[in-house]
């Protein structure tokens, strides 16, 4: 019976094997077979096992997998149980392949789930022994092709395994194994459009570089696409990291007429549109995915590869995300302060692997420079410079130095390092500009040396930043850029004509409400021009609006009291700008970085306009206390209790009131 029953369902499979090469229906036909066992062999089942021989297990997709760590070991547990009875099954039955079968999906499982738990040591053996069970599987079944292929898998998944436990020699064997097995399927069967599309996947996600054909992956896309027409979003992704971005655009076009939403064509958009200039839209989009990604279950949670081809594109744009958890919580979800936090979870593991690479190959700048955001993202400057100082030694004298020189820049400013900062930004100008093109961060990168310069009142150093950064992106269409600019500009007045800087930041205000992160910037800046120009009624308009529209951005909102409080202040309101500036210094003195020497956040120069606005604000409203203007407040005072005495209760107009005497002493 038990030959007999194992004939029909090993037949099923090999059908259902073949339908890789020859279609669905061949693959109907293996499920009629099993239809047909189950008819034939009702009884086939016996107490102390499960099933397995005719009803799979239901094994649900990796976006099943949860979050919640107590949620994982009571999944754990049942799969240890289950992994009991298949082992019994292979016992009773070692003729039967199906129960080897069987058995390695508990195994794959069972690894996902201690992969959740951060358990990896005790992962290895479970992912060793299916590597096992798949290769015995093939030596026994060699014309089952479908066998190898899980081989493959298990093999690459195995090698991802071994890098986070940080043998990256072994990793890199099994790599090339699990490929060899992908490389002779593809060629004995030139028409399987899914395996094409499988070696593809593995040679476009592989971390090893050596490994990484990019022409070769093309080629196979393109041929996978002339057999059944799918995989157009990945091979945008591949021409778009091999730098043909007319021929990434065209591809990812085709994908959007499908699915124009689909989380697959992210990663091509943000590197088209880096290269087309526009950082921060690239940015936004990357960091908005990025968490959609790895805070939430999906079919990439679990997959390493598309964790390390989602920060190889962070790197390549520029964009700084901390090392991706991929974990499991005590059932919290993540959110975006978890997406900036300081010293993400998994980041010493990176640490770890990144100095594997730096004593393997300690002349290769990048390990270095990467190593130094590990170490930033965790809060140490002091190992962070170190690495940056020997990357940067490493790296050849040519225009790609200036980004690693302004990462070096911001670094030494948050140490207090300010000349040094100062020199490395004049260092890395030039190389941050080719021509009249902008390099990906070079317009930032521009502003935050001139927001030093201002704030150190180096008006020289600091009008001629200004100056260049007008020539070199003041024709930008991106609205993020020109907001830099101006803010930069509008510090120190006389620069710039500020009608002109309010008429470029006008041309782009609908395209400015497009991005979240101007919500509140936008508006500020518009008043701050306003001001500079002396529409002062415009200028608090525009100012209060900012507020109404910040998400809870403590400096934006400080800076825009302050600039309140001068444009009151200038129409002749002493107790309105009073009012305005103690707002603003509360939100100062309260949530505002000190500049004291200590460590400044990544933020320092939102921090510095901050403290340059207040200081600007102070001076202003101390300077005009004449006795002009105390006694145009004295009239004030006298009309605002008047109407305390009309309205005895209400505690806004009392509030002015002690303003206004607090002012006049």
């Amino acid at each position: 019976l038990d030959g007999l029953a194992t004939a029909y369902r090993s037949l099923g499979d090999v059908w259902d094997n073949l339908s890789y090469t020859k279609g669905w229906g061949v693959r109907n036909r293996g499920n009629q077979l099993r239809q047909q066992l189950e008819k034939e062999f009702p009884d086939y089942e016996s107490p102390d096992r499960i099933r397995s021989l005719i009803v799979e297990l239901d094994f649900p997709t990796d976006a099943s997998l949860p979050h919640d760590v107590n949620e994982l070991r009571r999944m754990e547990s049942e799969l240890k149980e289950q992994l009991a009875l298949v082992e019994k099954s292979v016992r009773d039955h070692p003729a039967m392949p199906v129960h080897q079968i069987h058995l390695n999906q508990i195994l794959r499982r069972l690894g996902m789930v201690l992969a959740a738990q951060q358990r990896h040591e005790e992962q290895e053996p479970y992912t060793q022994r299916r590597v096992a069970i798949a290769q015995e599987l093939v030596e026994r079944f060699p014309q089952v092709p479908g066998l190898r292929q899980n081989l493959a898998w298990a093999s690459a998944q195995y090698a991802w395994l071994l890098r986070v436990l940080g043998r990256n020699d072994e990793a890199e064997q099994h790599f090339e194994e699990a490929i060899a097995i992908m490389d002779e399927l593809v060629k004995h069967y030139p028409e399987s459009s899914k395996w094409m599309a499988h070696l593809a996947d593995m040679l476009q996600h592989i971390p090893v570089q050596r490994l990484q054909d990019p022409d070769r992956i093309i080629s196979l896309l393109q041929r996978a696409i002339e057999l059944n027409g799918d995989g157009r979003a990945e091979l945008g992704l591949a021409f778009a990291l091999a730098e043909r971005y007319e021929e990434a655009q065209e591809w990812l076009d085709e994908a959007m007429k499908s699915n124009p939403n689909a989380i697959d064509l992210v990663p091509t958009q943000a590197i088209l549109l880096w290269h087309a200039g526009k950082q921060e839209e690239s940015h936004a989009l990357l960091e908005r995915v990025i968490q959609q990604l790895y805070s939430t279950p999906n079919k990439y949670w679990y997959q390493p590869g598309y964790i390390y081809t989602a920060q190889k594109i962070a790197n390549l744009i520029g964009l700084e995300v901390p090392q991706l958890n991929v974990g499991a919580t005590d059932g919290a979800e993540a959110t975006d302060a978890a997406l900036e936090a300081e010293a993400p979870a998994n980041t010493p593991a990176s640490i770890e692997e990144l100095t594997t690479q730096i004593e393997e190959r300690p002349n290769n700048p990048q390990a270095w420079l990467k190593r130094g955001r590990a170490y930033r993202e965790r809060g140490q400057l002091e190992q962070a410079l170190a690495d940056f100082t020997k990357g940067i030694e490493l790296l050849p004298d040519t225009d790609g130095k200036g980004w690693p020189l302004g990462e070096k820049a911001s670094l030494l400013v948050r140490m207090g390092q300010w000349e040094a900062a100062q020199e490395l930004y004049a260092e890395a100008f030039p190389r941050l500009v080719k021509g009249a093109a902008l390099d990906h961060n070079g317009y930032y990168y521009f502003y935050q040396g001139a927001i030093l310069d201002a704030f150190l009142k180096k008006p020289e150093q600091h009008h001629q930043i200004v100056s260049d950064m007008w020539g070199h992106y003041g024709e930008a269409t991106t609205p993020v850029v020109i907001v830099r600019v101006a803010i930069a500009t509008l510090l120190t007045p006389e620069i710039v004509d500020p009608v002109e800087v309010r008429e470029a930041l006008d041309r782009l205000e609908e395209n400015a409400q497009k991005y979240d992160s101007l919500a509140g910037r936008y508006p500020l800046t518009l008043g701050m021009a306003e001001y500079r120009s002396g529409r002062y009624v415009e200028a608090i308009r525009r100012l209060q609006s900012s507020r109404a529209a910040n998400k809870s951005n403590s400096l934006i909102d400080s800076v825009s009291h302050f600039y309140e409080a001068m444009a009151q202040h200038q129409l002749g309101r002493p107790l309105a700008a009073r009012s305005a500036y103690d707002a603003g210094f509360d939100i100062f003195t309260t949530k505002v970085p000190k500049v004291d020497g200590s460590q400044l956040p990544r933020d320092w120069h939102d921090v510095l306009v901050c403290h340059m606005s207040q200081r600007e604000a102070e001076a202003l409203l101390k300077a005009q206390d004449t006795d002009e203007y105390l006694a145009r407040g004295v009239t004030q005072l006298e009309e605002q209790r008047k109407l305390i005495q009309e309205t005895p209760n209400d505690l806004a107009l009392q509030a002015q009131l002690g303003a206004c005497l607090r002012t006049m002493g």
